[in-house]
């Protein structure tokens, strides 16, 4: 396989392929996407990927993947716009360095082993649009700077280990869509103002969880909600 350096596009979507993936596909210095959902790879992500200067997607959900050198080796893909890995067994910790992809617009990560925090130096020059991690190990609290990034509209962190209550510039977000905060140890309350975090909002989860106060079911009328969940939410109800 190492012949193929003019290599562009790589996609075996949807079948059987199992083993490991080749460390010659990361040397093919042109390539712009790699897709291989739904297969049974397995074995560590290879290093060889990480100096490409053009790769922009890579998708590998629902294989057997694991080990820590995907994500240890995202801050070396300057070009990356679109990872999806869900449902495999990556470890390691999203580092500081993956808010610095001034092109990253979609992470999918949900159902690994990730461990540490979510990265806070995000601001208002990312084009993060979706960042989804849940059903991690992840710790800490929501990164308040996640707040300032203006396009930013879906972010899933359901079933990990965060704390705290939900950061203040989030309610500022009239880009958000999606907001899943169910299974995690978060508390607080929500506003009571009609602020542009509610405008969008299309999914809303926040079950499983210790918020308290009064919860302001009028804010959410003008919205778009489709999805509604505060199943078991351990959210203290007060009339007004």
């Amino acid at each position: 396989m190492g012949i193929l350096t003019e290599m562009r596009y790589f996609e075996i979507q949807n079948n059987a392929l199992s083993g490991t993936i080749p460390k010659e596909i990361g040397n093919w210095n042109k390539l712009t996407a790699f897709l291989v959902n739904w297969n049974k790879l397995e074995g560590a992500f290879p290093t060889t990927f990480a100096p490409n200067n053009r790769l922009g997607t890579i998708f590998v959900n629902g294989n057997r993947l694991e080990g820590g050198s995907l994500v240890s080796s995202l801050s070396n893909l300057k070009n990356l716009e679109w990872l999806e890995a869900r449902e495999n067994d990556l470890t390691g910790t999203l580092s500081a360095d993956v808010a610095d992809l001034n092109r990253l617009d979609i992470i999918d990560l949900r159902n690994n082993s990730l461990t540490g925090t979510i990265p806070n130096n995000w601001n208002e020059t990312h084009v993060i649009s979706s960042l989804m991690v849940s059903h991690n190990n992840i710790t800490g609290r929501l990164p308040d700077t996640l707040g300032r990034a203006p396009r930013l509209r879906k972010l899933h962190v359901s079933g990990n280990k965060l704390t705290g209550s939900i950061p203040d510039s989030y309610y500022n977000l009239s880009s958000l869509e999606e907001l899943y905060l169910d299974g995690n140890r978060f508390d607080g309350g929500l506003p009571q103002t009609r602020e542009p975090f509610y405008e969008n909002m299309e999914e809303f989860s926040i079950h499983d969880n210790a918020f308290s106060g009064r919860f302001p079911a009028e804010n959410f009328e003008s919205s778009k909600l489709s999805e509604f969940n505060f199943f078991k939410p351990i959210y203290q109800f007060h009339q007004s």
